[in-house]
């Protein structure tokens, strides 16, 4: 999303004004790693601007083939990625103009989803209570001093500081389907000096998230690692008494 304004005043600010509608996410589904007892999903949504949002679609742990028996313990999802702002200032005034330009953005995650089957949580998040994932980043500083009538180009790469949640309550993470997790973009461009110019100026946002899910397997118990010992014992007993013949 770009903008083209003529401001009169010393400090625009440009950023959150529209929502934008985006693809969804690149699907990647779980993979599982059985040395770590891992399993984890990263998606990379399709480029945000600001003010857009996205909902991105995670898969449930699913108990079944090489993981059958296997007991989830523990569900963390995290966020983080970069951001690129980029664009052009003119200085309309007479003289000469002198400009600061300065970028942030934001992420927003779990500020909304559609639940899966099993009771996924909803994620009703409470302003001020719980705000979900938020990562925040800040692009490069530049300062321009202009003729009249002459341009300036500002180029600020980003990166997002990252953030993760863990969860306590995990039967809603089970199962064989997916759920939708919210994603939102926030944030632009800031230009501060001479107050008359005009400009164009936009935030891509390229975001990651993940889910990782940590699992483990039942101990067998005494009894039955006694009746195991048998089997073997008796195995054992078989062989000898073939052998012997």
């Amino acid at each position: 999303m770009k903008f083209n304004l003529l401001s009169s005043v010393s400090t625009l600010a440009i950023g959150g004004l529209m929502a934008v509608s985006v693809p969804g996410a690149a699907e990647a589904g779980l993979t599982c790693t059985s040395a770590t007892f891992i399993c984890s999903e990263t998606l990379t949504p399709a480029n945000l601007k600001t003010g857009g949002a996205e909902n991105v679609s995670f898969d449930q742990f699913h108990a079944t083939g090489s993981l059958s028996g296997a007991n989830l313990k523990s569900v963390v999802i995290s966020e983080g990625g970069s951001f690129f702002s980029s664009g052009t200032v003119t200085y309309t005034g007479s003289g000469t103009g002198t400009f600061t330009f300065n970028s942030t953005a934001t992420l927003t995650m779990l500020g909304g989803s559609i639940g899966a089957s099993g009771g996924f949580p909803t994620f009703n998040l409470k302003s001020g209570v719980d705000k979900g994932l938020v990562s925040k980043g800040n692009g490069s500083t530049s300062s321009y001093t202009l003729l009249s009538g002459a341009h300036a180009a500002y180029s600020g790469p980003g990166t997002f500081t990252g953030a993760t949640k863990s969860f306590s309550g995990l039967g809603g993470f089970i199962g064989s389907g997916a759920f939708l997790v919210n994603i939102t973009a926030s944030g632009g461009v800031t230009v501060n000096g001479t107050n008359a110019f005009s400009s164009s100026l936009s935030t891509t946002y390229f975001p990651t998230v993940g889910i990782s899910y940590t699992y483990s397997f039942p101990t067998p118990e005494p009894a039955s690692l006694a009746i195991m010992g048998g089997a073997l014992a008796g195995l054992g007993v078989i062989r000898r008494r073939r052998r012997k013949v």
